[in-house]
């Protein structure tokens, strides 16, 4: 009984306090409850938890075209990027776009999560933009890659762009 008046009696101390200090400082001040020990590893590249992936976003921002988005991904290591990178073995179709097809039509989104490891790399070769009625094909764009490490963390989220600048065909790589 006395402990329990011990905790309330320092949460409410506590709240007292933040109120004061953001009152006084004009700063702000969370207080969280204690939800047992803080996880070991910090996020390390493999473990569990959200740092463990690295989640590739795809956007299609073109108002008329579909993009097959040319997607690969290894986390093997690689030597010579992006040769070794761009290998039909790293090529990655499943669970992106339409029936796992890698296509994303006109205006739409959509993302998949990879395991996060030291040697993750992962690109487009630029995407081939498609006439979304007829299938035929109107352009590509350039390739982008990117290295888990000199370029991007483990639980980052990471953006392919695909859209048209007048006559030119566009790809972009963007970390969000």
């Amino acid at each position: 009984m006395v402990s329990k008046y011990f905790v309330k009696c320092g949460r409410m101390t506590a709240g007292i306090l933040s109120a004061i200090l953001v009152f006084t400082c004009g700063c702000t001040i969370s207080v969280m409850p204690d939800t047992g020990p803080a996880p070991s590893g910090g996020g390390a590249v493999g473990g569990d938890g959200p740092d463990a992936t690295v989640t590739v976003r795809f956007r299609n921002l073109t108002t008329s075209d579909a993009v097959d988005v040319e997607f690969f991904a290894t986390n093997e290591p690689v030597d010579n990027l992006p040769d070794d990178l761009f290998l039909d073995s790293n090529s990655v179709t499943a669970s992106i776009g339409l029936a796992g097809s890698g296509l994303i039509g006109p205006g739409q989104e959509d993302e998949i999560e990879f395991p996060c490891t030291e040697d993750l790399v992962l690109g487009t070769l630029g995407g081939t933009f498609l006439d979304d009625e007829s299938g035929e094909t109107q352009g590509t764009g350039d390739q982008r890659w990117s290295e888990q490490g000199p370029q991007f963390s483990c639980g980052a989220t990471i953006v392919f762009e695909y859209s048209t600048v007048g006559d030119a065909f566009v790809t972009q790589l963007k970390l969000e």
